[in-house]
């Protein structure tokens, strides 16, 4: 199942592979889609909640949650699915007004690839590693007010 689109996953098989029945799935999902959308919106949820005593809106607790919710988010990349929807992109990121809407979409597509990368090949380093590859990076495009990290 992990080298399958979307479109290629049947419910049969994920009733098996997680031990249940297919009327099971049914009462808590509506199809393969939902059941997804639900992972995504717990996931997030998650994260949300870790950080809703934190003050550091940095990248590095998105890091540390990616870490360790690792195999999940693997998932989602394998998927092409959003890891972060618009409400919370905006809560890791403070834009300087200079920012245009091409500046913005840069950064977060170079920050998505390298996170996807660090994910698909079983987070090697550090999410600290990660989180200062991402501030020199952005340093050198002059991209970001880099005391944000």
């Amino acid at each position: 199942m992990e080298n399958k689109s979307v479109e290629q996953l049947k419910i049969t098989e994920i009733c098996q592979k997680a031990g249940i029945n297919r009327s099971t799935f049914y009462s808590n999902y509506a199809n393969v889609n939902d059941m997804l959308d639900q992972l995504r919106q717990y996931v997030l949820q998650s994260y949300a909640e870790s950080q809703s005593k934190e003050t550091d809106n940095s990248y590095l607790q998105l890091l540390k949650h990616i870490q360790q919710h690792q195999a999940t988010y693997r998932l989602f990349f394998k998927l092409k699915m959003e890891i972060y929807p618009d409400e919370l992109r905006e809560r890791l990121t403070d834009y300087p007004n200079y920012y245009t809407d091409y500046d913005i979409w840069f950064e977060i597509a170079g920050t998505r690839m390298v996170i996807e990368q660090w994910v698909m090949a079983d987070c090697p380093e550090s999410p600290e590693e990660i989180n200062d590859i991402l501030k020199h990076k952005l340093k050198q495009l002059n991209l970001r007010h880099h005391e944000s990290f």
